[in-house]
């Protein structure tokens, strides 16, 4: 049976509250609302925030569907089961790169969304040293192995890496011999970017790229466009070479994986790279650190008396492994074999999986309290953000054996990209402070002067901020938005509920 609030007092409030931001967030109360004293109406309205919340992650649960308990076992459980092999407590981690793998596998096939976008994901991890970020992508390589895919872990990195460049000996070849281009012994003269000639382009240390400077924006451009729609002209990487253009439309999944840098806040706010990106944002945790530890240790094959004894704990171990990886290549050839016989070109959706995709979206647009600078740079991820969702519901259709998304691909993608999302969103909230923000924030106490305490209705609240500041109403309705969403403005309801008026506090 639910609590009633309004009979609780406001120290029984906020353990309510509490109790729920360490349920949804794994936060402390003053991590999400920062330290003070709140009113009654106040704390009443986080605790409607968080209770939404709540109902929206219990009712966004993903069940199995027919599909699932017809086959068994999905691609990404097999994938579960071979990275806990090697790596601890990143179940986060551990779906992302398995999408990510599945993007490639499904690279050809397409969503039609008025234009004709491929399905590739790109991700970029920032967390702790000895987490695992470096094994992940060792799992990743090994995958790209198996099912003949191509891996290029990016060390050195320049234009021509990028773009393309001359080959001298195919150059002279052609010269000396005197060949055109449609002769049958012609040899390209030129190389092709390692962002055109993979499938997974990965920056294992990828602090460097992440910083933007005047030797990274150019690669940063480049990887931008490496990301974009494949086959559009955003995605065309053109090199102007002596005699010839190289035009090439990279078809890769691009990988960043770092530990925490200030300058990591820089490109977040400042360029479009993240933006293209699922990122996942990990802070260190001391009792994640502890259990990898205890890992480390405990995974050394030991004996009481016989060293023999070891040496089998040791090959069970590497056989299960093996047998994982056997299993995953099956499903992955099963998966490819299947879609190639159906001729799989396309992936559709339900109409009732539509709702889903849209409550999802929404959440994930005010997932947590920001203010309005961060609102502002929260929202361009989020617009990126429906594409991404749409491929991941797309992948796991394409992972059930069919070409159609239903509700429960859209909320298994709603899943982790709320997972990813939360771990942006407390970030842009802990580290970013916007000029807008602090333009806000000088905004909201020159209109506390003046109208603190006041109850309007929307419209009014516009037209007075047009009048006493001089803002255009466009500015003025999402000043007041925000001043809504991060509770600010309270709303009263009247005339028994049909009329909502906002209180400033």
């Amino acid at each position: 049976m639910g609590v009633d609030i309004n009979k609780v007092s406001n120290e029984e409030l906020f353990d309510l509250i509490n109790d729920l931001s360490r349920e949804i967030y794994n936060k402390e109360h003053n991590e999400i609302y920062g330290f003070g004293e709140f009113s009654r109406a106040e704390l009443m309205q986080q605790y409607k925030y968080l209770d939404a919340k709540k109902h929206f992650k219990e009712n966004n649960k993903v069940v199995a569907d027919s599909t699932q308990q017809k086959r068994g076992r999905l691609f990404v459980d097999i994938w579960r089961d071979m990275w806990n092999c090697k790596i601890e407590g990143q179940p986060v981690l551990c779906d992302i790169y398995a999408l990510s793998a599945l993007s490639q596998v499904f690279k050809d096939i397409k969503i039609f969304r008025g234009v004709e976008d491929d399905l590739r994901l790109h991700i970029c991890s920032i967390c702790p040293a000895g987490v695992g970020k470096s094994e992940g992508n060792d799992i990743l390589s090994k995958f790209a192995k198996m099912v003949d895919l191509r891996f290029y872990s990016v060390d050195r990195y320049n234009d021509a890496v990028l773009t393309g460049s001359v080959n001298k000996d195919a150059l002279q070849f052609n010269l000396k011999n005197r060949l055109k281009p449609d002769d049958p012994n012609y040899i390209k003269p030129y190389n092709l970017s390692l962002l055109s000639s993979n499938n997974f382009v990965v920056y294992d240390e990828g602090e460097n790229i992440l910083k933007t400077t005047s030797a990274t924006e150019g690669a940063q451009r480049l990887l931008q466009k490496a990301m974009n729609r494949h086959g559009s002209e955003g995605n065309k990487i053109t090199n102007t070479l002596v005699g010839f253009n190289i035009d090439t439309y990279p078809n890769c999944s691009v990988v960043i994986t770092s530990y925490y840098l200030d300058e990591f806040k820089e490109t977040l706010l400042r360029r479009g790279l993240l933006q293209r990106m699922i990122v996942y944002v990990q802070e260190e945790q001391e009792d994640l650190r502890t259990v990898i530890i205890n890992r480390m240790i405990n995974d050394i094959p030991s004996f009481d008396s016989d060293p023999g004894d070891a040496e089998i704990v040791r090959s069970k171990a590497q056989t299960k492994i093996a047998d994982f990886e056997q299993e995953l290549m099956k499903e992955t050839v099963s998966l490819m074999d299947f879609h190639k016989s159906n001729d799989t070109k396309y992936v559709y959706i339900k109409k009732d999986a539509i709702d889903v995709l849209h409550e999802c979206i929404d959440e994930l647009r005010h997932i947590i309290p920001l203010s309005m600078g961060q609102q502002n740079v929260w929202e361009s991820m989020v617009s990126r953000l429906t594409v991404n969702m749409i491929k991941i519901s797309s992948i796991y259709a394409l992972m059930n054996y069919r070409t159609y998304i239903t509700r429960e691909d859209a909320s298994a993608a709603a899943e982790i990209l709320i997972e990813t999302m939360k771990s942006v969103a407390f970030f842009l909230s802990e580290n970013v402070n916007t000029s807008n923000d602090k333009k806000t924030q000088q905004l909201y106490t020159q209109l506390r002067r003046v109208a603190i305490g006041q109850k309007m209705e929307y419209d009014s609240w516009v037209k007075l901020m047009t009048k006493k500041f001089g803002m255009s109403p466009k500015r003025a309705a999402a000043f007041v938005s925000n001043l809504e969403h991060s509770q600010k403005m309270k709303p009263i309801f009247v005339n028994n509920g049909s009329k909502k008026l906002l209180r400033l506090s």
